[in-house]
């Protein structure tokens, strides 16, 4: 349809490499119909409201503004998750991590989901898999966020609000999974990003392993013998973070790559002392 086009160019033009994604998903939203039944109907009139609706996300769009936090969802391993300003927004470099996690997961096992964000990590790995799942995050928002999204897809994963592994002080894992912050300071980051998404998510010390350096000593101590620690990282972060498993005494070192056959993702199993 012409708005559709329309969006799309106005996109292409300032340069925005999702132009034909931000255009669909904006669309979906204002109509309140997925983008199957639009194409269905490509000369429908489009109401006042509607129009207005799609208006102003566009020009929050154009003004820098990202897509998921003006719908109010973001897609994370087919499933729609809630997500607004105060949450980092899932992407699909951390389906690795999930697919990992889903691989090493046992019938009885029970998974760990730290600094849990939007939830999209533990709720799916719950979907999937069937397990035992808690979920926790320092911040009040996203665990706000996270105990909705539970709630709205239907997942009985309890979320927990607190300092990484404070609110887990006498419980144990078999798998602790994370997508702890990683960016280091004077990195690179999208303007988008760094204006938008919450900086507790994003940041984590002048080398960006701050969390890291916090979280693998710990989480001996939360992991049943042969469990395993699945954590996301950053480029160029997973040959240092390797060494850093192996000297705290973990064994079973293993790497593992995203969509984009970049590094991303790292296990490492814990064998007990």
């Amino acid at each position: 349809m012409a708005a559709l086009s329309a969006m799309t160019r106005s996109f292409f033009a300032v340069d925005n490499d999702d132009a034909r994604s931000d255009s669909r998903l904006l669309l979906e939203w204002a109509l309140g119909m997925p983008m199957e039944r639009i194409l269905m109907l490509p000369n429908t009139p489009m109401d006042a409201a509607k129009a207005a609706v799609l208006k102003e996300g566009f020009l929050r769009r154009l003004d820098g503004e990202p897509t998921q936090y003006i719908t109010g969802r973001a897609y994370f391993y087919g499933r729609a998750f809630a997500v607004r300003p105060g949450v980092l927004i899932p992407r699909r470099d951390t389906e690795t991590l999930v697919s990992v996690c889903v691989d090493k997961i046992r019938p009885d096992d029970k998974v760990l989901d730290l600094c849990c964000g939007s939830g999209c990590i533990g709720i799916t790995l719950s979907l999937e898999t069937g397990a035992e799942v808690v979920m926790g995050d320092i911040s009040p928002i996203a665990a706000q966020i996270a105990r909705e999204n539970a709630a709205l897809l239907g997942a009985p994963v309890p979320v927990k609000e607190g300092d990484l592994f404070t609110p887990f002080m006498d419980e144990k894992f078999h798998i602790i999974a994370s997508n702890p912050p990683y960016i280091g300071e004077g990195e690179e980051v999208m303007a988008m990003v760094d204006g938008h998404e919450p900086h507790l998510a994003l940041y984590a010390g002048k080398d960006g392993f701050d969390c890291y350096r916090r979280i693998i000593p710990k989480a001996k101590e939360h992991l049943h013998k042969g469990g395993w620690l699945v954590m996301e990282h950053g480029m160029g972060q997973s040959e240092r973070l390797c060494v850093m498993l192996t000297e705290q005494g973990f064994t079973r070192v293993e790497t593992y790559r995203d969509m984009e056959e970049r590094l991303r993702v790292v296990a490492a199993r814990w064998e007990g002392l």
